[in-house]
């Protein structure tokens, strides 16, 4: 059976306020410093400057400098404690620096002055995830999706955790209702096929994945893992629908190619006897590059293969040794009497 780990979780969108105008700015805090100095600094200025310092720190926050950004946010936290988006901010920026600690201080703060607050939510959940304490940020998921219901990147990050944490029926249920909620959600439709093929019936799990091909026609591995998975429940012609599905979205030059080829190949020489047609893709797949020796060894010795000197022949092109196989082919016509 296939098995899948648990794919990673979404991640919230943590940056928020206005971008500095660089140097206006700066020249701005001087300003304000040089009054401060003077001994003539107000409300009004340590205000200002608050804003100053938040402003610096967005700036620097969206230009990836989580360092400089988190000293301006801490700065003008000290003047204006009860600035909560520049809290958020600084927590961000806290992540971005693997101060996990630091951040779930700050977040933390932040819960309690707004318990319902959606975005200090899911960061909270993101950090204590972070941070390994997965029970917590599962049970901040389910916190934010009481509080907002139809937040499918929360419903789809809870779905994750449960997955990793083998809570599997649980998992498909907040697919199956994040779905609900968003039926164009085709990540969350493929991860969905994914836990079925991992744990649910084979039919249902094929179908899903087929549901998720019909918006996404072009996504190969899922191609290639229907096949894999129709071929195991022994619906043969519909693996080879799958694998030339693959190999119509892959770029010709994919070294998948000759995978993908080889797969038919061995389906059409050993299960439907289609021997003109499994010839042509062995010789697309010997051309592509393929290459597994041992593999090639057991479509040779297959019971089953069709037109056995054919085949060898195709293979003795590139692989004399292999072919070397003196065995009549039970298929052939016996020669015609001298």
């Amino acid at each position: 059976m296939y098995h899948a780990a648990a794919p990673e979780t979404r991640a919230p969108v943590g940056r928020t306020g206005r971008r500095p105008g660089g140097h206006a700015l700066r020249s701005a805090v001087a300003a304000l410093l040089l009054g401060a100095g003077a001994g003539c600094a107000s409300d009004l200025n340590r205000e200002q400057l608050a804003v100053e310092y938040f402003n610096l720190g967005t700036g620097y926050l969206e230009l990836g400098e989580a360092q400089q950004a988190a000293d301006y946010f801490r700065r003008g936290l000290d003047l204006d404690p009860a600035a909560a988006e520049a809290r958020f901010n600084l927590a961000v920026a806290l992540l971005d620096l693997d101060d996990l600690a630091a951040a779930a201080r700050h977040l933390r703060l932040l819960r309690e002055a707004d318990p319902d607050n959606v975005r200090v939510l899911e960061l909270q959940a993101l950090s204590q995830q972070r941070r390994g304490r997965l029970g917590d940020a599962l049970a901040t998921y389910r916190t934010l999706l009481q509080v907002q219901p139809d937040h499918t990147a929360a419903r789809y990050n809870a779905a994750i955790l449960l997955w990793s944490l083998a809570e599997f029926t649980a998992a498909e249920a907040e697919l199956r209702a994040l779905l609900s909620h968003d039926p164009d959600d085709q990540e969350a439709r493929y991860r969905l096929g994914l836990l079925l093929v991992q744990t649910g019936p084979p039919e249902e799990a094929a179908a899903v994945l087929g549901e998720y091909l019909e918006a996404a026609p072009d996504d190969v591995d899922a191609w290639l893992l229907l096949a894999q998975m129709e071929r195991q429940r022994e619906r043969f012609e519909a693996a080879l629908d799958a694998y030339a599905a693959a190999a119509e979205a892959l770029p010709a030059d994919d070294e998948r190619q000759a995978e993908t080829a080889f797969e038919r190949a061995v389906i059409l020489l050993t299960v439907v006897e289609d021997h003109l047609s499994g010839l042509e893709a062995l010789e697309a797949a010997l051309e592509a590059g393929f290459g597994d020796r041992e593999r090639l060894a057991e479509l040779l010795a297959a019971e089953s293969l069709v037109r056995r000197e054919a085949v060898l022949e195709a293979v003795a092109a590139q692989f004399p040794d292999l072919a070397a196989d003196d065995t009549p082919d039970p298929t052939a016509e016996p020669p015609a009497p001298q």
